[in-house]
């Protein structure tokens, strides 16, 4: 038997003797919430307060490790772990989500990619700490929920890595002089259009094809932020920040809630992230420099 599917039997018979609770901690940890919601947040956060490149680092990083993900799972098309071994029993919760192909893990690239990022490039002690745990703790929750074997996770695994070391290398590459960042953006609007087209032929699933506009909406307000708005970060008191920081979650929200209300799940994934990615990096951007400007902040 392979051993990737043996480690899954372990884990399955240790779920099946715990508590639901237990399982019920690892779904919420594997939830959108935590893979999808909280990277962009703090994507968001340190690209108003922290750095424009530090921001920008996380929020490629998302994006580009869904991107890739996506492409080899509807090149190779490895199937799920219960269809491999039918002996395999998935949590139900977990599987119903659990559509696509096997591998790579795609919460797997997704979170190693953008926590270990935050992991590097924040300051405090405490946050570093957290995001290490859930880059950990997000490929583990998809082990012990059955729906991705050991290949699967250590794949997803590989291309954060090189996904992150890239733009670590890349993003204060391309802030040296305007060629340079000309370049970049140019290079990740072309590589996101490739993966595009390449989605809509190879994937059998149209809603895959969803998730970028969300990369082109990102590439779209880095351009917008980079010709237009010229976002400078100020030193405010914690309180404006504040104020500052829970308006823009909330005028974010708007951008993800109102398209869900009217439009549904998987449009709600192209309109809203397309609009949410250019919300961060551009509209809200020229919003906080407004208002910089009319409180005279320096």
């Amino acid at each position: 038997m392979d051993p990737g599917l043996d480690i899954l039997h372990i884990l399955q018979d240790f779920r099946l003797s715990m508590p639901p609770s237990v399982e019920s901690f690892f779904l919420f940890l594997s939830s959108p919430a935590f893979y999808i919601v909280l990277p962009i947040i703090i994507g968001a956060l340190l690209f108003w307060f922290s750095g424009k490149q530090k921001g920008e680092i996380v929020l490629l990083n998302f994006v580009a490790a869904m991107a890739v993900s996506r492409a080899v799972k509807v090149t190779v098309k490895q199937p799920r772990p219960w269809v491999l071994d039918p002996t395999i029993q998935p949590s139900e919760a977990a599987k119903s989500t659990a559509t696509s192909y096997s591998l790579p893990s795609g919460h797997t690239s997704i979170a190693v990619s953008t926590y270990g990022a935050f992991a590097m490039l924040a300051s405090s002690r405490i946050f570093k700490v957290f995001a290490i745990i859930m880059a950990v703790m997000i490929p583990f929750a998809r082990l012990y929920l059955n729906v991705h074997t050991p290949l699967d996770i250590a794949v997803g695994v590989i291309i954060a890595v090189a996904v992150c070391v890239f733009n670590l290398k890349a993003v204060p590459w391309s802030y040296r002089d305007e060629r340079n960042r000309s370049i970049f953006l140019a290079g990740y609007l072309v590589f996101f259009v490739i993966f595009a087209v390449y989605l809509a032929i190879a994937s059998d699933n149209p809603s895959s094809f969803n998730f970028m506009w969300m990369a082109v909406g990102l590439v779209a307000g880095l351009f917008i932020e980079e010709k237009y708005v010229h976002y400078e970060i100020r030193r405010r008191p914690f309180k404006q920040n504040l104020v500052i920081g829970i308006t823009g979650l909330i005028l974010l929200g708007m951008m993800t809630g109102i398209p869900y209300l009217l439009l549904g799940f998987d449009m709600t994934i192209a309109v809203g992230g397309l609009f949410s990615m250019i919300t961060v990096t551009a509209l809200y951007p020229y919003l906080i420099k407004r208002y910089d400007e009319s409180h005279c902040i320096d």
